[in-house]
């Protein structure tokens, strides 16, 4: 499945050589249950936005927000 597309090396693993950026968590705790799924809690750690891509969209207290932008 994975040799469909391009991957580039970074510090944290391969990435998407081709995606529009991506991020890096680590774990904060063990998985606990909510629900039929399994909550997992991370802190990120790096971001990278690539190719001219857009500022990224984040929620924060109950609004959607641009991440340059002021909260």
């Amino acid at each position: 499945m994975f040799r469909r597309w391009s991957w580039t090396e970074s510090d944290w693993g391969p990435v998407l050589a081709d995606g529009p950026g991506w991020l890096a968590a680590t774990l904060t705790g063990e998985p606990s249950p909510s629900g039929r799924m399994m909550l997992v809690r991370g802190e990120i750690v790096a971001v990278e936005v690539r190719h001219g891509s857009e500022e990224p969209l984040g929620y924060l207290r109950g609004r959607y927000t641009r991440a340059g932008s002021p909260s």
